[in-house]
């Protein structure tokens, strides 16, 4: 079929807003994407297994190193309080933006209304 007429049915289908890509080094034929599908899980495989081997070396490696033990312990108390900061520092009292059904895409944050305002002022004098 070419492009034009699959367009035209698919506009049809879906409405003017639907895109497209193009992928002109994928697999055609179905023998090879089934070739393909078969070597992908034997080397699939070959690395989980490589994968298990090197997870249980770190572990026995790491396990009998007290130094390295010492240093996951301060990292796992500091990486705590970053997170607590973190947060703090991210949050705002009052966020606005839009809601589809799905995501809220934020347009604005602040502290007061005021500030959010604001923003939502300076935003759209910016795409002006």
């Amino acid at each position: 079929m070419e492009r034009a007429a699959a367009h035209k049915i698919i506009t049809k289908l879906l409405g003017k807003g639907w895109k497209w890509e193009h992928h002109p080094n994928a697999l055609t034929d179905k023998d090879e994407r089934a070739a393909a599908n078969a070597t992908l899980k034997a080397v699939t495989e070959e690395r989980r297994k490589t994968s298990e081997e090197m997870t249980a070396r770190r572990q026995a490696l790491c396990a009998a190193d007290p130094e390295y033990q010492r240093l996951c312990e301060q990292y796992r108390a500091q990486d705590g309080s970053a997170k607590r900061w973190s947060g703090l520092v991210h949050t705002h009292k009052f966020v606005v933006g839009k809601s589809n059904s799905l995501f809220f895409h934020v347009h604005a944050e602040g502290d007061s209304w005021e500030e959010v305002i604001e923003k939502l002022k300076a935003s759209k004098r910016s795409k002006e």
